[in-house]
């Protein structure tokens, strides 16, 4: 009888030191397996926030290109040089869609495969930006029922990306006329 309960006592202890075993390294592999997803998280987010902002930036030109479609439309017996303004800046916001998609690809090549690329370098006229920016908007807040008056302090220097300045500008009056009340205004 004794050796019957030394056998079972045995049996019990290397039961349980196998469940403890496995326990052990199902505890480990879940923490380690975290781990290795963290960064593929990390990633994804990244990529929902760059998506986000993606969007949100080409949603701007598109705004003022459809604007401004909308007055030529809606003046369809004017002269083509009478709408120019709106032409012109049909345009511009269509350069700015083409250096957004631009980026868009530089970012999605590889490291190995991007060139470096100093940004913030070049020296640039704030005062045109941001008047460039309100005069591209005046379909927009026409559109939108509001008034858009600017004013610029003239030759304001700052150090940047032109373009990023431009589309920071952009997108900033384009939430003014889009968020101020019919027959508000925006100042810029």
């Amino acid at each position: 009888g004794n050796y019957v309960d030394q056998g079972l006592e045995m049996m019990w202890l290397v039961i349980l030191a196998a469940a403890l075993a496995f326990a052990a390294f199902f505890v480990m592999s879940l923490f380690l397996s975290r781990r290795a997803v963290q960064p593929v998280e990390r990633a994804w987010r990244q990529q929902q926030q760059f998506v986000a902002d993606a969007s949100h930036e080409l949603k701007t030109p598109l705004t003022v290109i459809l604007a401004n479609n909308s007055l030529i439309m809606a003046d369809k017996d004017a002269a083509v040089g009478s709408q120019m303004q709106w032409i012109e800046s049909t345009e511009t916001e269509a350069k700015i869609m083409q250096g957004l998609v631009n980026d868009m690809l530089y970012l999605a090549k590889s490291d190995l495969q991007r060139p470096e690329k100093t940004l913030g370098q070049e020296r640039v006229n704030l005062s045109e930006t941001v008047e460039s920016a309100a005069l591209t908007f005046e379909s927009v807040a026409f559109d939108h029922g509001v008034s858009l008056d600017e004013d610029v302090a003239p030759d304001l220097y700052v150090r940047g990306d032109a373009s990023g300045l431009l589309r920071m500008v952009s997108t900033l009056i384009d939430n003014a006329c889009k968020y101020a009340d019919k027959g508000g205004s925006v100042l810029v």
